[in-house]
């Protein structure tokens, strides 16, 4: 017996030297049992994988993601503080649903030998605080948004302090949260400067507030929604917009910006389900 037991707990060195997790060995009747630490995730996990995994193939054949560039999370447990997102070495179009990572709001991997998201999780992770109705996030190098923000006149100031809506469509998908809308704010989709990831995480995080939609200048955006599907739908319709400005805009022309009236009438006009796509 004292020649199993050495063998066993040799056994049990051998697996903390390689770094598995055990517990200590306990013994029922004349055997000694190792028990391996299962680490439990939200059951929900496999499907928010292969979604995160779709939407970003999506986002990259779109030419809103290129590469390893970009981040785009969901929401797993907020109790248990998980989240998921892609690692950072990871490139989009080899992405399989097994290669995203259960992180926590620190970016810290829940599951072993996994590589950390970028730097700018820390955006992602602002935004989950400021808004719990928040369910995912993607951050897109959208082409013609960065076109917008980072556009200067001739004098060389920013030509743009905010991107406004030209389509129904946008009304919702990139409008003001109910409740957070002032007079002294245009409905659009407000602009930050291009950062380090720490201070547009606090940047990013005073506009999420207002909007579903950040533009970030020089860089891409920053789109929220309750789901992956839902903040993809609102990266894509953002670009769009930014794409009807840019093309009105040849030549000097100037966009049919929606007035602040006939956006709250699109808002009002929508159905229940639309009409309040996060609080309601």
């Amino acid at each position: 017996m004292r020649h199993e037991a050495t063998t066993v707990l040799l056994f049990v060195s051998l697996l903390y030297e390689f770094d598995l997790r055990v517990d200590l060995p306990y013994c029922s009747g004349s055997f000694l049992f190792i028990r391996r630490e299962q680490q439990m995730l939200p059951p929900n996990v496999s499907i928010l994988r292969e979604d995160l995994c779709n939407a970003g193939k999506l986002l990259a054949n779109k030419g809103l993601v290129h590469s390893n560039l970009g981040t785009i999370s969901s929401v797993l447990s907020r109790p248990g503080d998980c989240y998921l997102t892609k690692p950072a070495p990871v490139t989009y179009f080899e992405a399989v649903p097994e290669k995203f990572i259960v992180v926590n709001s620190k970016g810290d991997p829940k599951e072993a030998d996994k590589a950390r998201p970028s730097l700018n999780w820390l955006v992602h992770a602002e935004c989950y605080r400021r808004r719990p109705d928040i369910g995912a996030v993607v951050h897109a190098h959208a082409r013609h948004v960065v076109i917008l923000a980072s556009m200067l006149t001739a004098e060389g100031e920013y030509r743009f302090d905010q991107i406004g809506l030209v389509t129904g469509e946008a009304t919702w998908l990139v409008k003001p949260v109910r409740g957070c809308f002032v007079e002294s704010h245009s409905v659009g989709i407000p602009i930050v400067g291009n950062l380090d990831p720490a201070p547009l995480a606090i940047a990013v995080g005073v506009e999420i507030v207002r909007a579903n939609v950040v533009a970030i200048r020089n860089h891409g955006l920053i789109a929220v929604g309750r789901d992956i599907k839902e903040a993809v739908a609102a990266a894509l319709v953002a670009e769009e917009e930014a794409a009807i400005i840019w093309g009105c805009s040849i030549n000097g022309n100037r966009p049919a910006y929606l007035s602040r009236e006939r956006i709250w009438y699109e808002v009002a006009s929508m159905p229940p389900i639309f009409s309040l796509p996060f609080n309601g």
